[in-house]
């Protein structure tokens, strides 16, 4: 559970304190009260939108992060550019490659030459191809870098499940429900703003 969703099941948990002790409040009467759920519901409501914004930002956030680190060019000497012009080299390389079977003998020959770079151009593409059978292979050969791999694989089924679910499946908290009272009341209102509603 995140910092984000606990504050969104503690706004429910505030909220449905409130309403309940809006309904049970005796002093009051039946339009005072509806005025105080609507207040409680624009309240709440409000809150969890800006929650739920903070909540997709974050999922999109974690996912680019863990992305990146998945895919970084590999330290492979004292100067971080050569690195990259190497890895960006062999993602072209490795780009230019369809078949799983050439891939994995890029991966092969990758590992005997101790070229991280190209290998790791080979994880890039084998993920592209959504080949499971590369990216395995990969990290049969580089074992050291599968928690990073998992990171993203749970940063990506996060992002997955917002995507499929929505906000409330994905945190597991759904918006502030309409107080039932406030529902009567817009549609009497209603009835009576119509033309057939109105009063002879």
């Amino acid at each position: 559970m995140t910092d984000v969703t606990e504050k969104m099941r503690k706004n429910a948990e505030t909220y449905r304190e409130r309403i309940d002790e809006i309904r049970r409040d005796w002093t009051r009467s039946e339009d005072a009260k509806r005025q105080d759920l609507e207040a409680a519901y624009s309240e709440a409501k409000s809150a969890h939108l800006g929650l739920e914004d903070r909540f997709r930002a974050e999922v999109r956030d974690r996912l680019r992060d863990a992305r990146k680190k998945a895919f970084a060019a590999p330290r492979m000497g004292k100067d971080a550019a050569l690195d990259l012009l190497s890895y960006r080299d062999a993602l072209d390389r490795a780009g230019r490659f369809r078949e799983p079977r050439e891939l994995s003998d890029l991966l092969a020959r990758a590992e005997i030459t101790g070229d991280h770079a190209l290998a790791r151009a080979v994880l890039y593409r084998g993920y592209e191809l959504q080949n499971e059978g590369l990216v395995r292979s990969y990290f049969e050969k580089y074992p050291d870098e599968l928690p990073t791999w998992d990171g993203f694989v749970g940063a990506a089924e996060e992002h997955n499940r917002l995507e499929t679910l929505g906000i409330s499946g994905a945190a597991g908290v759904p918006e502030p429900e309409r107080p039932r009272e406030l529902g009567r009341q817009f549609a009497a209102s209603s009835a009576a703003a119509s033309p057939g509603g109105e009063a002879a």
